[in-house]
């Protein structure tokens, strides 16, 4: 994901080379002051400036990269002309014009046509023309699965392209050419022996670049440096050509000397700061942009770089604040806009998360639109919007190339959001496409054992697992439908399987423990618990898992300080602080517990203020008012956790006791018929469970903590 600076025909890359070269006398070398013998070389220069300048896009383009979604606008590696070629012209061209010979000169460039000509043509160099249409951002690098969310294909514009992911067009691939050529003008200039044949190389390497022959250009480059090693301008381009050729450790070596002699090249030092940023240094390359910002407040590349790497480094707010302050560019990128609706979404401003997402739509519609929707429409499935994603999926389902792709993920948004029959439909589709693959299968099953059917479900399992038989995936959701079904052996085989091919899987130990536990093999379900700890001492479910059969063995402060230590480490994990009120309620009139009441109820509010979607903590304080004598608070309470989770047979029968006490019979009866309604369903289910009657708390449904269904997004 990083962008390469353009250039500024006054503000980047001083030309310093010119101030480097050995002099023999100043009234011969300075460049306000020269001799006329000098000019045929200079009017040379200034000729290829102009030819350069305008010649039309080359059709040449290099291969690109398969796994990165176009970023328009955004401007390449900058190789711009030097800043003081303005300090050169005034002290020719007046005086050449007059016919003058061997003589000190100055002025103006106003003082004569030629010289008004050229400064015209440097004038047209604007910092806007020196930003090439249609170059992108490369993919910015992840080592987690929520970065999944940026591999897409390329655009393929017609235009020159670079396999570093960057785009010369129009003015912007004019200039980089001019850029060379501009630097002929030192070739005028009394030198060291090596200079012009150092400058040849460089104008060889930019002809090169506009042809997309970017190892050529690097050899010639690498020339020039041989001759004159200590030129920045020559620094800089190498290294600009080393990032368009992926080199990206390589390419750093050299933007850095560059910056090294030139401190103030903030073109260069932006073009280090997307190596950075691709190369996943977020806080070195946000050093050097906000060194760049300082140089050029306004410069709008910069501010959407920082947007990107806020965005990558979770600074969400921050993320908005660049992002949002630079609107035109960010509607012209897909990702840009991706990145900006996922930091609402992590903002909690949904709303304005799926505003900015129908901004897609706006792109015209080619191969880079369907990416960008792709691309919007998993951010929008990450986020839990699940309504957003299938219907930005299926907008696209006639022009995504990929549809083996794209119907999985469709299919996965529309399990999540409930519409279990569509999905079925979309996975049957993929299917008769003949995109067989083990995750369009592990969905399959799912859809299958959601409707019912648990024998197809489990042989669709099996054909995932035949396509992949390396994956852990397979396994542990085989596994998850078996214990589901009471079938505890195989859910213990199937994780055993999982820890053949993933040994050191927090889930696959985690899974083998709740097998255990169902088996009644308590000890070595609490060591499987505890080793899935170990391997991963974040995992909410293991923590839970852990705590509960500490708590069953009768190992009460163990079990409180499994749970201590996980809100410890989660400290705004609102599950824990369920599990650890519901705790200490049922540990009431065991050796200490005088407060335990209180400390269950402020763990019990916390859990409510960090997760208001929790119906337990409802049910426990409901119950608690109840047995103080508080009928309508316990009213208020049992209500709301009956709205959050209508099947919660407890809750039902907690409601028909307080309506009875309130004098609501037909309530009353009608709580208690559901009562027994979902109680005969548990007990259906339960039927061999080992661990009915143990009398402990339940810290959280064994299935709940397993996550029953696909994870992967």
């Amino acid at each position: 994901m990083g962008s390469w600076a353009d250039g500024d025909s006054t503000t980047s890359r001083p030309f310093k080379a010119a101030s480097r070269l050995p002099s023999t006398k100043p009234t011969a070398c300075s460049p306000m002051a020269t001799s006329v013998r000098t000019l045929p070389a200079i009017r040379a220069a200034v000729q290829i400036f102009w030819m350069w300048s305008a010649l039309p896009l080359a059709g040449a383009r290099t291969p690109t990269t398969s796994n990165m979604i176009s970023i328009q606008e955004i401007p390449p590696y900058s190789l711009t002309p030097p800043t003081n070629i303005l300090a050169v012209l005034p002290a020719i061209f007046p005086t050449a014009e007059a016919g003058e010979s061997r003589t000190r000169i100055s002025g103006s460039p106003s003082d004569s046509p030629f010289g008004k000509r050229c400064i015209s043509r440097l004038a047209g160099i604007s910092s806007t023309s020196l930003i090439p249409r249609g170059s992108r951002l490369p993919q910015k690098p992840s080592a987690t699965p929520h970065s999944v969310r940026f591999s897409a294909k390329p655009i393929i514009p017609d235009m020159a392209r670079s396999e570093y992911g960057l785009f010369f067009e129009g003015a912007g691939l004019r200039t980089l050419v001019a850029g060379f050529a501009c630097s002929c003008l030192l070739a005028a200039v009394p030198a060291a022996s090596d200079a012009p044949q150092a400058q040849a190389h460089a104008d060889k390497g930019a002809r090169l670049v506009q042809g997309g022959d970017l190892k050529g250009a690097e050899d010639e480059l690498r020339r020039a440096l041989e001759l004159n090693p200590e030129n920045a301008v020559y620094l800089g381009s190498l290294g600009a050509v080393l990032g368009m050729e992926k080199k990206l450790e390589e390419s750093n070596v050299y933007l850095q000397k560059a910056l090294r002699l030139n401190p103030e090249d903030w073109a260069t030092r932006r073009n280090l700061a997307s190596n950075q940023y691709q190369l996943g240094q977020l806080e070195p390359a946000k050093e050097n942009l906000g060194r760049v910002l300082k140089a050029v407040p306004n410069d709008e590349t910069t501010r959407l770089l920082l947007g990107m790497i806020s965005e990558e480094s979770k600074n969400y707010a921050a993320a908005v604040k660049w992002l949002s302050s630079v609107p035109d560019r960010v509607s012209q990128q897909p990702e840009a806009i991706v990145a900006l609706a996922r930091s609402y979404y992590n903002l909690q401003e949904a709303e304005k998360a799926r505003e900015t997402l129908r901004g897609l739509s706006a792109i015209s519609v080619t191969r880079s639109s369907a990416e960008g929707v792709f691309l919007g429409a998993r951010a929008a499935a990450q986020a839990g919007d699940y309504e957003t994603a299938e219907r930005m999926f299926t907008s696209i389902w006639s022009s995504y190339q990929d549809i083996a792709e794209l119907g999985y993920h469709l299919a996965l948004a529309q399990y999540h959001a409930g519409h279990i029959a569509e999905s079925q439909a979309t996975i049957g589709k993929v299917l008769a496409e003949g995109k067989e693959t083990a995750d369009v299968e592990n969905l399959m099953g799912w859809c299958l054992y959601r409707q019912g059917d648990a024998r197809k479900a489990v042989e669709a399992m099996d054909r995932a697992i035949r396509l992949d038989p390396a994956s852990e995936n397979n396994y542990l959701d085989v596994g998850m439908m078996l214990i589901d079904q009471n079938r505890y052996a195989g859910g213990f085989e199937a994780a055993e399987k999982a820890l053949e091919v993933a040994p050191d899987s927090y889930r696959a130990w985690r899974l083998k423990a709740l097998a255990e536990a169902k088996l009644d093999r308590l000890k070595d379900a609490e060591e499987s618990y505890q080793h899935a700890v170990e391997l991963n001492p974040t995992d909410e479910q293991s923590i839970l898992g852990l705590a509960s059969e500490q708590l069953n063995d009768g190992k009460f402060e163990e079990a409180k300080r499994t749970i201590e230590a996980g809100i410890k480490r989660l400290p705004r994990d609102a599950s824990l602080y369920q599990a650890y009120g519901r705790m200490l309620l049922w540990l009431q009139g065991v050796g200490d517990s005088s407060n335990n009441e209180a400390r269950a109820v402020s763990l019990l509010q916390t859990a409510l203020s960090l997760d208001r979607s929790l119906a337990d903590p409802h049910y426990q304080l409901g119950k608690l008012a109840l047995r103080s004598g508080r009928v309508e608070q316990a009213l208020k309470e049992l209500e709301t956790a009956n709205r959050l989770d209508p099947r919660s047979a407890q809750t039902h029968y907690e409601l028909a006791i307080v309506y009875r006490k309130l004098g609501r019979v037909e309530d009353a009866d009608r709580e208690m018929q559901s009562f027994m309604t979902l109680k005969a369903a548990e007990g259906r289910r339960s039927s061999g469970n080992p661990q009915g009657g143990t009398g402990r708390p339940e810290l959280a449904s064994p299935l709940e903590r397993l996550s029953l269904g696909p994870e992967r997004q």
